[in-house]
């Protein structure tokens, strides 16, 4: 669906956070992690740069984290500087939803006629809404499970409420439009003006 366009900045983001938790998860290893994932992070930037892509405002901050963040585990041997960069990445992104209608441009025409525009924008809140619980949670966990629990914990809970709303947003919003175009199918036609009608 053209909706997970919107989070292809999303992912290049967590790019470090997701290549952090592999080789956390794989190694047990907290330092190897934290250069892992802070090496992902420049080259991520790297290769965009060299296709010409040029880093907006969010992909800098998210590089700044993963520097600041990095270097900050490695040097105080604490790992929660790079289990709390999530949260703030997760914070940035739900203050972006809160735009009104930042999701209709994601939306197929026939979905986006379809149907009133307050929609777009209450499904764009609830994402947002997530956004934040995620931010929440996940400064919690950092703060409360050891690196490798927390990893556990964020690879099944990232992927899987993003998952489950995209779903149930895409199964009601299908199912909303279906019913329209029924309803307007059983509708009967206007009867045209006969030749003698003004």
């Amino acid at each position: 669906m053209i909706l997970l366009r919107a989070f292809q900045p999303l992912a290049l983001d967590f790019l470090s956070t997701i290549v952090f938790v592999i080789v956390l998860a794989a190694t047990g290893e907290v330092t190897p992690s934290i250069v892992a994932g802070l090496a992902a992070g420049l080259i991520a930037m790297v290769l965009e740069w060299r296709r010409g892509i040029r880093p907006g405002a969010m992909q800098w901050m998210s590089l700044a984290l993963v520097v600041v963040s990095g270097l900050s585990s490695l040097l105080t041997g604490d790992p929660r500087f790079v289990m709390a960069k999530p949260t703030i990445s997760y914070a940035a992104v739900g203050a972006a939803m809160m735009v009104p209608g930042w999701m209709e441009r994601y939306i197929p025409e026939v979905a986006r006629s379809a149907l009133p525009r307050g929609r777009w924008v209450m499904w764009g809140y609830i994402w947002a809404a997530l956004m934040f619980a995620s931010a929440a949670l996940n400064l919690v966990l950092a703060f409360t499970l050891s690196a490798t629990d927390w990893a556990t914990a964020l690879a099944i809970w990232g992927p899987a409420s993003k998952l489950l709303l995209f779903f149930t947003q895409y199964v009601m919003i299908r199912g909303e439009v279906r019913r329209q175009r029924l309803s307007m199918a059983a509708q009967p036609p206007h009867p045209l003006p006969s030749a003698g009608t003004p």
